[in-house]
């Protein structure tokens, strides 16, 4: 059958047809097929994919051909050749081998056959070989690229072989679009061979528009089709900003630090090279250095000759290749030399220097930092030395120190040279100034000293001025130690020139001077050379005083002195006279006003307190400061031992004994008086205690004295002169000791009586002074000891309570009171505490009997607490025969205060004796004598609910939910509820409670939903009273009902993952016993999301649809709804009660379908603006997909979106317009849409707004023509944090705005070229007003360029004149003459020419081509 079509083959009617011929032929047939085989079947599968197999087959023919005349080959499923495909057919005999095509899907076949055949059919029984699949992959290919150019890949490739490589030839290395190697380019010509497992890619391949590195395993037979793949990361390195600025300040000559920055990641860069060359593009370049990376600037210079060179290039280099793209930067020679040096000396000192130098700055002080000024023997600096620090530019002068020598160890200073100095170094050829020194000194200087001290001057000092005082502003005198002013000290202020006088104030200390000096002095400073004069001091002393002391107070003074006179008194004219605190008279306090110098002698009055005497002599000029001075000796008489202590105990009240001791000289004490004082010196309100004391030594206070605003106790002695003026004297301490904290509770509960223990604390301060305490009882604190009565005996200090005896009687009393006691007196203003006589019972004491029981009682006895209840501690409760509790017997344990109610058990038996319940309150002393209390009877009472019924709502099976219903007693009197049990039978047997007590209003209960039947039959309904429950409940039988829904099916629309979204259909849930209506208690269904199918606390509801009476039901689920963790729906039959437990499920399958590696880079360089290709690729799995939105976004949700554009199924990527606004927006989204909407959670791509803009333009019109440019714009590339790598090229027009308004294009250049050379004489628009430059990448050219307002410079020489001297025909000679511009910073020099037109045509340069005059000239001789 295997020579039968593959239509007829999978006809069973044909296949019957023919096995039916067969059975009936087979004679027939067996005669005619061949029946010999084949041998040595041999295949190696040389397909090396898995799942694939390809490769020779050859075989041995058999023995005899005869039969034979062709060989058939197939695949089967077993060696009988089952499931068969044909590989090849009609084999010629003699060709004893067939080919098995490469790629052929090894799928189910386990065998290759090979058939010996003639016309009559193939033999019955195949040669068959069992087929071996050989897979040989490469593993963990791996490519990092080492080339750094944007778009270029160099790098090795490597890759794990596969674990059998016996049939793999080769390897192969190819760039492609995707992992399965579409649209792929194989890398070099040659295969690898095996063993080698890493191949180079050579640098600058280039990678657009492949993603991947496949490695292909190659057999000798094929190639595989499924290669081990890396994803290609470009690696992005280059320089794309450089900046060098000349620091080396001299002409032809550079020297500065070449800097730069990088784009991309550092990670693979190892070095920078630094190159010179002639052109931006790097023409005869050489390397001038190299430094590694994280190192990103290298020193050139100083000093460094240009020669032919004009650029800076910084390449990076990998350790595969240096990266061909390059930044490039001009040089610009900086050169800058200051002009116009002054200065005027103004130090007064010959070959002394001091003022300010001054000079113009250079034109251009761009890379000006400093400026170094010196003293230089030569006007070119050499043998110079710098003065002070160096000054910063904009600053145009330095200020030379006075004093500063033109000395120079070299010899004399001639010149000032100031010399240029940038950040790098110092110019090498200053400015130059001659020096001009100046001096000016005074002459003849005169004084005389006026100060008696010894070492002290005063004195007006006077000199002749100089004879040229041009320079001079004032004159300095000084003190000095010799002529020369060493150790000088100013004498008063500076005096203005035209002055030749100051006064030397009188004290003026000699010390160690011995020179008067006056110097000269500038605007600047002061000289340091002056005129001098010796000084000569003046002495006028008293040799010695007599004094002595007459007043007897201690440190008091008083009498007559006397003193004489000095050796020298021809400057003298009076004597003063002081008490001082010392012997150089400080603090001094005048005796006397100015006295005659024939006065020796004067009264010194009594109370002097200051012990030193001194007298002063007094010129015309001033009183002497160092006077003569003698200490006096003092006489005195005191007390000791002045002893105080307070007996009184009240606050405010003194009372004790004063005490003292004499001593010193008494020999002058005739008494001594005490006073209390104010102070401790006695003053003003002092008050005697006692009469004067003659012969004792101590003095009584009596108590109660008060102490008002006394501070002190004083004591004075008195002599027959007078009375001492300053006590002896002790501190007051007012003794006060009076108790704090007094307290007492009543815990006698009677009326008018007390009981219980006072307590307080004794005095804060210890006071040694208090003996006992006395308590009272007073009527009123005001009444004083007339109405207290005492409690008890005194009570010994150390003890802090007293006894209150139980039925103490209060009477009249109000108030407690606590007095405090001394040995000397007890004290009169106690501590007080007013009476709170406790009196407490409890009142509205209630009772009814709720035990139903005949002869028993049981129930709450109720009360109101009543009075103060502070010192209640219990309640007892008592059954009694009468009012007073006679008879009574007490029920239960003492009930604590607080508490308003207690128990009386259920089934408590009564007795006839018993009529009244009475309530006693007890405190910690003692019980009530009077209770409170109230009659109390016995009640018979029966009740039972009818009509009991129940309705399982629960559609759970043995699970039970609904409400039981019954008819409350008609006797509810005494009813507090009812108890619901479910029950094994109707009596309550082997019952269980349902939820609490019911009720009494009330008449169901609900059996909560899923409470499990079990084994009960019955719900069994008890009444219950407030004390207990009924015996016998009324029952009824319990009947389950359950249903359940069936035939859930779900079909995901919602192309999101985790979500979904689309229509789902259940068939209603039936009755129990079957039927075609939905069961009639099923009011609506639940829809779940659920972890499980049989769901739980971890669902969440979805949605709710009602019964409708249709069997077959549906609800669409939204779009977007969140799968989460849940993997099944759940639909549950609800009933009014509840939503039953045990659902309908089914599995849910999420359809999600999301584009996949969006990529975006943004080529539109300006802020903002967006612009460039997006690309993606398609979703796995496209059977629901209808096509793509593409949108801006706020974020990767896609807040706030922004449509571009719906793209169709096929389509995987758009052009995103330059310009497109990036406002508000941070992401690129894309949908995938379907034919119900599009999802909810798109592909998102944050993107990066692309800015790279010049900054810094500038352009100086070399050109001097009107509307006519000419000279370089210049520009920096866009900074480290801009996208630099997308800049290919720069643009620059001529604009009529700053906005690049109608412009022009001039020229464009390319990345690393930083300034463009405009051509002299290139014309300008008279509206043209700005240079713009774009930046553009390889898509866009940037909307918002950066501008410079232009300047075009017209510099005319004016005023031409000129006057031929030549008087031969058609010639010529003389002087040509004309006024320079007003401006020639741009102009180097002036060319003159004989023309044919005052316009320049046909002109011919003077001279030969040598007719030109150096600006700053106006004039060119012809002759």
């Amino acid at each position: 059958m295997a020579w039968l079509s593959e239509a007829h083959r999978a006809s069973p009617r044909l296949r019957a047809a023919f096995l039916l011929l067969v059975f009936g032929y087979t004679w027939q047939v067996e005669a005619q097929v061949p029946t010999v085989s084949v041998t040595s079947l041999s295949f190696a599968d040389k397909d090396l994919d898995a799942g694939q197999i390809g490769g020779p087959l050859t075989w041995q023919p058999p023995g005899s051909t005869a039969t034979v005349t062709h060989y058939d080959v197939y695949l089967a499923t077993d060696a009988a050749g089952s499931g068969q495909s044909a590989v090849s057919l009609n084999v010629a005999v003699g060709t004893n081998e067939a080919t098995v095509a490469d790629n052929t899907a090894k799928s189910s076949y386990t065998h290759i056959l090979v058939y010996t055949a003639n016309a009559n059919g193939p033999q019955a029984s195949p040669t068959a070989l069992a087929l071996a699949d050989s897979a040989a992959t490469v593993s963990s290919v791996a490519f990092q690229d080492l080339d750094l150019d944007n778009l270029d890949v160099g790098g090795d490739v490597t890759w794990t072989p596969p674990a059998d490589v016996t049939n793999v030839a080769e390897y192969t290395v190819y760039l492609s679009k995707d992992a399965a190697g579409s649209s792929r380019s194989q890398v070099g010509t040659n295969g690898i061979v095996v063993g080698t497992n890493v191949f180079a890619i050579p640098p600058d391949t280039m990678r657009l528009p492949y993603r991947q590195v496949n490695v292909y395993t190659t057999s000798t037979f094929s190639e595989q089709t499924t290669p081990g793949s890396a994803t290609i990361r470009d690696s992005i390195a280059m320089v794309t900003s450089i900046s060098f600025t000349d620091q080396d300040l001299d002409l032809f000559e550079v020297g500065g630090y070449v800097q730069w920055t990088v784009s991309g990641s550092t990670s693979l860069v190892s070095t920078y090279q630094v190159y010179i060359a002639m052109t931006s593009t790097g023409t005869g370049q050489i390397q001038v250095g190299d430094v590694p990376v994280g190192t990103n600037r290298l020193l050139i210079g100083p000093d460094y000759v240009l020669g032919d060179y004009s650029f800076l290039l910084v390449y990076t280099s990998s350790s595969l290749v240096v990266s061909t793209g390059n930044a490039a930067i001009g040089f610009f020679d900086s050169e800058a030399l200051v002009d116009t040096i002054g200065f005027t000396d103004l130090d007064l000192d010959a070959a002394e220097l001091g003022g300010t130098l001054t000079w113009t700055e250079p034109m251009d002080t761009m890379q000006v930092t400093f400026y170094n000024a010196y003293l230089a023997v030569e006007i070119d600096g050499v043998n110079r030395s710098q003065i002070e620090a160096a000054v910063p530019v904009d600053t145009a002068e330095r200020s030379v120190p006075a004093d500063t020598q033109q000395v120079l160890s070299a010899g004399l200073a001639q010149f000032f040279v100031v010399y240029t100095r940038s950040a790098l170094t110092e110019q090498t050829t200053p400015a130059g100034l001659a020096i001009a020194d100046e001096a000016r000194t005074v002459s003849s200087i005169s004084f005389t000293d006026y100060d008696l001290d010894e070492g002290d001057f005063g004195g007006t000092i006077t000199w002749d001025p100089e004879a040229d005082v041009s320079l001079v502003e004032n004159y300095a005198v000084y003190m000095a130690e010799d002529e020369s002013g060493s150790a000088k000290s100013h004498v008063g202020s500076d005096v203005t020139v035209g002055t030749n006088h100051i006064d030397l104030p009188a004290d003026a200390t000699e010390a160690s001077y011995t020179a008067l000096c006056v110097f000269t002095k500038s605007s600047l400073a002061e000289q340091t050379t002056p005129r001098a004069f010796n000084l000569s001091d003046t002495v006028s002393q008293v040799p010695a005083i007599n004094f002595t002391d007459q007043d007897v107070d201690a440190a008091q003074f008083g009498g007559t002195m006397e003193w004489d006179a000095p050796d020298d008194e021809t400057y003298l004219t009076h004597y003063v006279v002081y008490v001082a605190t010392d012997v150089t008279g400080t603090g001094g306090i005048a005796l006397s006003g100015d006295l005659p110098t024939t006065t020796r002698n004067l009264f010194v009055p009594p109370d002097q307190s200051l012990p030193y005497l001194s007298v002063y002599t007094k010129s015309a000029l001033a009183e002497q400061t160092t006077p003569t001075s003698l200490a006096m000796s003092d006489s005195t008489s005191a007390v000791s031992s002045l002893v105080f202590t307070d007996q009184d105990l009240d606050a405010g009240d003194l009372g004790g004994t004063v005490s003292f001791v004499p001593e010193g000289d008494t020999s002058l004490v005739q008494h001594y008086a005490v006073f209390l004082s104010p102070d401790q010196s006695g003053g003003y309100g002092k008050s005697q205690v006692g009469e004067d004391i003659t012969d004792s030594t101590e003095v009584p206070m009596l108590a109660d004295t008060e102490l008002g605003n006394f501070t002190h106790v004083v004591i004075y002695a008195r002599s027959s002169f007078f009375e001492q003026t300053t006590p002896d004297f002790v501190v007051i301490s007012d003794a006060s000791a009076t108790i704090s904290s007094l307290d007492f509770a009543d815990k006698d509960l009677d009326d008018s009586e007390l009981g219980g223990v006072a307590t307080w604390s004794p005095p804060s301060s210890s006071n040694a002074q208090v003996t006992h305490y006395v308590v009272y009882l007073a009527e009123d604190t005001t009444l004083g000891m007339s109405s207290r009565s005492q409690l008890g005996s005194d009570v010994p200090v150390g003890t802090d309570q007293s006894i209150v005896p139980e039925n103490t009687e209060i009477q009249n009393s109000t108030h407690m009171l606590v007095y405090t006691r001394s040995s000397f007196v007890e004290q009169t203003t106690p501590a007080e505490l007013l009476i709170y006589d406790a009196s407490s019972t409890v009142g509205s004491l209630s009772f009814v009997d709720k035990d139903l029981d005949e002869s028993e009682v049981g129930g709450r006895v109720t009360w109101q607490e009543q009075g103060d209840v502070a010192t209640v501690t219990h309640y007892l409760m008592s059954l009694a025969g009468s009012d007073m509790g006679a008879n009574r017997s007490q029920i239960g344990p003492a009930i604590p205060v607080g508490s308003d109610s207690g128990m009386i058990p259920a089934d408590s038996g009564t007795s006839p004796l018993f009529t009244h319940l009475v309530v006693f309150a007890r405190s910690s002393l003692h019980e009530q004598t009077t209770p409170a209390w109230i009659r109390f009877t016995d009640a018979d009472i029966v009740s039972s609910v009818s009509s009991v019924n129940f309705t399982d709502q629960d559609l759970d099976f043995a699970e039970l939910g609904g409400n039981i219903s019954w008819q409350p007693p008609d006797d509810v009197s005494q009813l507090a509820g009812y108890l619901v049990y479910l029950a094994g039978s109707a009596d309550g047997a082997g019952r269980s409670q349902i939820e609490s007590q019911v009720d009494a209003g009330s008449d169901f209960v609900l059996i909560p939903p899923e409470t499990a039947q079990e084994n009960f039959s019955f719900a069994a309904v008890y009444t219950r009273s407030a004390l207990f429950e009924q015996t016998t409940p009324v029952a009824v039988s319990l009947s389950d009902s359950f249903t359940v829904p069936s035939n859930v099916l779900l079909t995901d629309e919602d192309l999101d993952g985790s979500q979904i979204g689309g229509p789902l259909s259940w068939t209603a849930a039936l009755p129990e016993s079957g039927g075609s209506l939905p069961h009639p208690l099923v009011t609506k269904y639940a829809i779940y999301f659920s972890p499980d199918p049989s769901g739980g606390p971890s669902c969440s509801l979805v949605a709710e649809v009602a019964e409708t009476g249709s069997l077959q039901h549906e609800a669409l689920l939204p779009l977007g709804t969140s799968l989460g963790s849940f993997t099944h729906v759940l639909v549950y039959a609800v009933s009014e009660l509840v939503m039953q437990t045990t659902p309908a499920a089914t599995l849910i399958s999420d359809t999600a379908s999301s584009v996949g590696n969006l990529l975006f880079v943004d080529q539109d360089l300006d802020a903002l603006e967006l612009g460039g290709q997006i690309d993606w690729e398609a979703p796995a799995d496209v059977s629901r997909l209808s096509g793509y939105n593409i949108e801006l976004a706020a974020d990767s949700s896609g807040a706030q979106p922004s449509q571009l554009v719906a793209a169709g199924i096929n389509v995987t990527q758009v052009l995103l317009p330059d310009s497109t606004s990036s406002t508000n927006f941070s992401h690129i989204v894309v949908y995938t849409v379907s034919a119900l909407g599009r999802q909810t959670i798109p592909v998102a791509l944050e993107f990066n707004d692309s800015i790279a803009s010049v900054t810094r333009v500038s352009f100086v019109d070399l050109d001097l023509d009107d509307l006519e440019l000419g000279g370089t714009v210049f520009w920096n590339p866009p900074g480290p944090t801009e996208e630099v790598h997308l800049v290919k090229s720069y643009v620059v027009y001529l604009a009529e705005s700053g906005a690049g308004l109608n412009g022009s294009q001039l020229a464009s250049a390319t990345l690393g070229t930083n300034q463009l050379f405009v051509p002299a004489d290139s014309p300008l628009l008279p509206e043209q007003s700005h240079l713009v430059v774009y930046t553009r990448s390889a898509l866009f050219e940037q909307s918002t360029p950066s501008s410079l307002e232009l300047n075009d410079t017209d510099v005319n020489s004016f005023n031409v004149t000129f006057v031929d001297m030549d008087l031969d025909d058609l010639e010529v000679g003389g002087v040509v003459t004309w006024t320079e511009p007003f401006d020639t910073r741009l102009v180097t020099r002036y060319n003159v020419y004989l023309a044919g037109a005052d316009a320049g045509s046909n002109r011919s340069q003077v001279g030969g081509g040598i007719g030109y005059a150096l600006v700053g000239s106006s004039a060119l001789d012809l002759f």
